[in-house]
């Protein structure tokens, strides 16, 4: 398997890649392995939807592809995917001629994925059974994201560093685990189908009890002017931009974790 890395290049930048995934190949080999999964049953999916410009359907996979294609070493992919996506939300009509290079670069990746030796039995990407051992008093941390791949990346890297992790696939997940656990912080995926970070982090607010005080970090591709005056007002603490590598996702975990909660100071003050 370790051979099949380094024949990928240069249709893939591995070494990015393996930054990305705090220089582990075996955790790249389960990324390769989700991405050919998620996006080969999706291919068929979003070539038909773009040949009949059906915009419901190809936004939420463009959406998941600008998200995931960074951590397999397919940076450029993921900045075009974005690029279109942001045409479609603007309503950009053009979006469908944009599209074609995606399809094309996505599909020369499917293609050299489809020949990877046989991998290891499925793992439950959401599953914590083979990460590292972590002391009890570590700081607690819940990671929310829709998309398996960045679950699996992000909880990968902080377990690595320490920290112990729970993990959401959606908004309603988020609040129910804060509801019943104390966190030391919220890694909150800004950009999810249905309830959407900023929506659940107004509801984690408004919950009784002490967990609606949690450190919530917003995680999102989106520029950091642009988002988070936005996610500032829902109840939002901190901002991580993506995509990451292992080095700057722990960077800025413990950089925003360090820094005092303004919301903090300012019921204080509210109560004085």
């Amino acid at each position: 398997m370790i051979n099949f890395l380094r024949e990928l290049p240069p249709l893939l930048d591995v070494e990015d890649a393996l930054k990305r995934a705090d220089g582990n190949p075996d955790l790249l080999l389960r990324l390769l392995d989700g991405f050919a999964r998620q996006q080969g049953a999706d291919f068929l999916h979003l070539r038909t939807a773009i040949q009949a410009r059906d915009a419901d359907t190809v936004l939420p996979i463009l959406h998941t592809l600008a998200g995931t294609a960074a951590s397999i070493g397919a940076a450029d992919l993921g900045d075009q995917a974005r690029a279109v996506e942001d045409m479609m939300r603007s309503g950009d009509d053009n979006w469908a001629t944009s599209v074609e290079p995606v399809l094309d670069r996505l599909s020369a990746i499917l293609a050299r994925l489809a020949q990877r030796p046989a991998q290891t039995p499925e793992v439950d990407a959401t599953s914590t059974a083979a990460l590292p051992s972590v002391k009890p008093e570590a700081p607690h941390i819940l990671v929310v994201d829709d998309n398996d791949m960045n679950l699996t990346l992000v909880t990968s890297v902080l377990a690595r560093a320490g920290y112990r992790v729970s993990q959401a696939l959606s908004g309603q997940q988020a609040i129910d685990a804060v509801a019943d656990t104390l966190f030391d912080a919220v890694l909150m995926d800004v950009q999810m189908p249905g309830m959407d970070g900023a929506a659940a982090t107004r509801r984690i607010r408004s919950l009784p009890g002490p967990g609606r005080h949690v450190r919530i970090i917003g995680m999102t591709a989106a520029e950091r002017s642009r988002a988070w005056p936005a996610l500032a007002v829902a109840g939002m603490d901190g901002f991580i931009g993506k995509p990451f590598t292992a080095t700057s996702l722990i960077d800025q975990v413990r950089a925003e974790m360090s820094s005092p909660l303004i919301r903090e100071e300012e019921d204080e003050e509210e109560g004085a």
